[in-house]
């Protein structure tokens, strides 16, 4: 891990303008990474801390993303047609923090589904029957996550998936 973090370093230096950077590689072994390299997952999609800042998300979107500070809560946006079937999963490790998730009405705040269990992820299925959801009306909905604890912080990745109902048959 040590060549990886100098390698990062190095790379570091040289993008923050830095005349030059010496390290040492050694490619005798195997090259071990610890940390995904991309955005900062308690950075993206924020400020969208409450209902009136949350965040559209679109069906097909999967997105790192994080639960930080300890007592975050992160609301995004989605919008459905008539008699779409929706699904949201909220993906993460439960070890390292539990999360749940709810669909909110987002003209009230009213809370329309929650899942709530003591593993990994949280899922939302309209309709659906665990945890209830009956069908969407056609509109703007919210999704919040949040830790259980107010001391939770986790990352964590959201995914959407809406998929149109079929056409209704007028002849029968």
């Amino acid at each position: 891990m040590a060549r990886a973090a100098a390698a990062v370093f190095c790379a570091a230096v040289a993008a923050a303008g830095s005349a030059g950077c010496s390290a040492i590689l050694d490619f005798d072994g195997p090259l071990e990474i610890d940390a995904e390299i991309g955005p900062d997952p308690c950075a993206v999609l924020e400020p969208n801390d409450s209902l009136e800042t949350a965040l559209a998300i679109a069906p097909g979107e999967d997105r790192g993303l994080g639960i930080c500070p300890a007592g975050d809560h992160d609301f995004y946006k989605i919008t459905v047609a008539a008699r779409d079937q929706v699904v949201i999963e909220a993906r993460f490790v439960h070890a390292t923090g539990n999360l749940d998730l709810r669909l909110r009405s987002i003209a009230d705040g009213k809370i329309i589904a929650e899942s709530v269990s003591t593993d990994d992820n949280e899922r939302i299925d309209c309709p659906g029957p665990a945890p209830a959801c009956s069908q969407l009306a056609p509109g703007d909905w919210a999704i919040e996550v949040y830790g259980v604890d107010p001391a939770v912080t986790n990352t964590y990745r959201i995914s959407l998936s809406v998929t149109p109902a079929p056409p209704i048959d007028a002849g029968m």
